[in-house]
């Protein structure tokens, strides 16, 4: 079923909890590396502004299910759309429980309390003790990779709490560097299938991914075909905006393959700074139209995919320019034993979306990621966001660093039909 024309409805009955068995490069838990610091990143992390308040409403007389927690019943059958009750995660933190969501014709038209009233030849599915969430949209994957498996240090007899400083010293064995070779890349389109089933039946309906898709879920990417079923043109993908995929790493200066000017496009997704070291900065800076050579691409339309390398003055001047971070954590800990400065990035107005990157490194889907993401923030930052925040780095902030924001990542009227159901959590509807 092709989610351009049709709603995805997931319905899942527990998230995963944060461990390495999926793929971290160590043995040791993602969240864990060593060199790993208590508040490394962003100095004071003290709990945002925004903090982990949410604002819960109930529906009055809301249609009830017999059914188990966690669980959905089509309790009506009807011939015009879809009505879906349970308890509603908005934008902003704002929770609305026993409230329903009508999808017509792959669009929502109604989200709330008096939905009920309109969905009289819809069919009906009511949820129990469970929270209906914009469908999950991982905004970084490699999907040649879908048909990979996690890189194991242990296995290809490497030293398993070896981290690297730069993405060329373990892609190309720069420096001295033992070089990772993974299994996969190249995907056919049925291995790409059976790597989006592992996203769809955990809730996720979007992939930014460099390449193609199956057709399980929606291809935000313009690489390939590039249909989207949205009616706008996908972001544009860059895996290596500098030309230096030979291995170049300059610690100054700007003179690489290429330093490229901002695209004329909605959404523009360069992958920069992945790293730690200066020479991983040093690619922001010439991006950023500091150096000799330099380009200043750093633009509202610019989503940076890593940008583990930047200082808290990169993520200013950033915000100041209304460019987005795209975040992988699992794989930034996995690969270099920190990841960005998320805490400083919010703190100055940077707008974060998050990506698994991909298997061998990173995550198999968002829940995963959502869970290690979830794991940083409450061992190392305090709790610094709330949950609800984390969950829209997953939908609405994933959304707006590819320029989609008007079409997906939210239970907002006009918006794709794109759905999760998840078991609410006692007391943590986002959790």
């Amino acid at each position: 079923m092709r989610i351009g024309t049709l709603p995805t409805l997931a319905l899942i009955l527990a998230l995963a909890a944060c461990s390495s068995d999926d793929g971290s490069s160590s043995s040791k838990d993602a969240g864990a590396a060593d060199g790993y610091v208590d508040g490394l990143f962003g100095g004071d992390t003290t709990q945002s502004d925004s903090g982990s308040q949410i604002k819960e409403t109930t529906c009055e007389n809301a249609p009830v299910s017999a059914g188990q927690a966690g669980s959905c019943e089509v309790t009506k059958t009807g011939t015009s759309g879809l009505f879906v009750v349970g308890d509603l995660l908005l934008p902003g933190g704002e929770v609305v429980n026993s409230g329903g969501v009508i999808i017509e014709a792959g669009k929502i038209t109604c989200v709330g309390c008096e939905c009920a009233d309109k969905a009289g030849e819809h069919t009906w599915v009511v949820c129990n003790e469970a929270v209906v969430s914009p469908g999950l949209i991982d905004a970084h994957n490699h999907v040649g990779w879908l048909n990979g498996r996690p890189w194991v240090a242990a296995e290809a007899k490497v030293d398993p709490a070896l981290r690297w400083e730069h993405r060329h010293d373990w892609r190309k064995g720069k420096r001295g560097n033992p070089k990772i070779n993974v299994t996969g890349g190249g995907a056919s389109y049925d291995q790409k299938a059976f790597g989006e089933l592992r996203y769809v039946l955990t809730g996720g309906t979007s992939i930014f991914g460099s390449g193609d898709l199956s057709g399980l879920m929606r291809d935000l990417d313009a690489t390939g075909k590039g249909d989207n079923g949205l009616g706008q043109p996908g972001a544009r993908y860059d895996t290596f905006p500098l030309g230096d995929s030979s291995g170049t790493q300059l610690d100054s200066g700007c003179g690489y393959g290429k330093v490229p000017t901002t695209p004329n496009a909605d959404a523009w997704a360069p992958h920069v700074a992945e790293g730690i070291d200066a020479a991983a900065r040093n690619e922001f800076l010439c991006l950023s139209n500091q150096g000799e050579g330099a380009n200043d691409t750093i633009a509202s339309n610019v989503a940076l995919i890593h940008g583990t390398g930047l200082n808290a003055t990169d993520l200013a001047l950033m915000a100041a320019k209304g460019s987005k971070l795209i975040w992988s954590p699992r794989s930034n800990v996995s690969l270099y034993g920190e990841t960005a400065r998320v805490v400083a990035a919010h703190r100055v107005g940077v707008s974060i979306g998050l990506g698994v990157d991909w298997l061998p490194s990173g995550s198999m889907n968002m829940v995963r990621e959502l869970a290690c993401a979830a794991y940083l923030n409450d061992n190392h930052w305090g709790g610094y966001f709330g949950d609800w925040q984390l969950w829209e780095m997953a939908t609405i902030g994933a959304a707006r660093a590819l320029a989609m924001d008007d079409a997906v990542g939210a239970l907002l009227v006009g918006h794709a039909g794109d759905i999760a159901v998840f078991r609410r959590k006692s007391g943590a509807p986002h959790r």
